[in-house]
């Protein structure tokens, strides 16, 4: 257990290699190859990831704080920050057990961890492109509904992406709700919370 070290640092090297982990491979290769982190700068799916992953876990965090569940020190903000990212980026690594905090924490973190990581890395999910891909879609269906007649199609980084994969995504993204939603009820009927 990683948190046997009670570390900070441990804990922020932790965080710090998971959400390297979370990041297309191919990113790292051209960071690599570059000796610059300018291909970091350009790529939308990785800027939505860590927007995703601050805001998730400040999220966390203000709701700890409204619940007093966490203690006002450096130590325990990591914690709660190493316990979020790893469930967001499906690794798994734990320090805490956080059936002990806010009930809104475990749900949220579930959730955005259906989402997973970014497209080439070792995450779990449906993948932060999956995920911009179904936004822009509900988006386009909202202006088709406003504007009956306007032809618009989905866009992921100025290339069109056909019907086909955009009914793939969708297809994905049902299938892992209902595969949660069995779970879920089927954990509740055992008598787990």
């Amino acid at each position: 257990n990683i948190g046997h070290y009670h570390n900070g640092l441990v804990l922020g090297l932790a965080t710090l290699f998971m959400l390297c982990g979370s990041m297309n491979f191919g990113l790292h290769v051209l960071v690599v190859r570059q000796r610059s982190l300018s291909p970091l700068r350009h790529q939308p799916e990785l800027k939505t990831f860590l927007k995703w992953t601050i805001g998730t876990i400040l999220l966390c965090l203000a709701n700890a704080f409204a619940h007093h569940a966490i203690t006002l020190n450096a130590h325990s903000i990591m914690t709660w920050i190493m316990t979020c990212t790893a469930m967001i980026s499906t690794t798994g690594l734990q320090t805490t057990n956080f059936a002990h905090w806010p009930t809104f924490c475990p749900i949220l973190l579930m959730l955005v961890a259906m989402i997973g990581g970014c497209s080439g890395s070792t995450s779990g999910g449906i993948k932060m492109a999956g995920w911009m891909v179904i936004q822009k879609e509900v988006a386009c269906l909202i202006k088709q509904t406003l504007h009956p007649r306007a032809v618009v199609s989905v866009f992921q980084e100025s290339f069109k992406v056909s019907e086909k994969m955009v009914t793939a995504i969708r297809g994905f993204l049902c299938l892992t709700l209902m595969l949660y939603v069995m779970l879920l009820l089927g954990f509740m009927a055992m008598g787990y919370d």
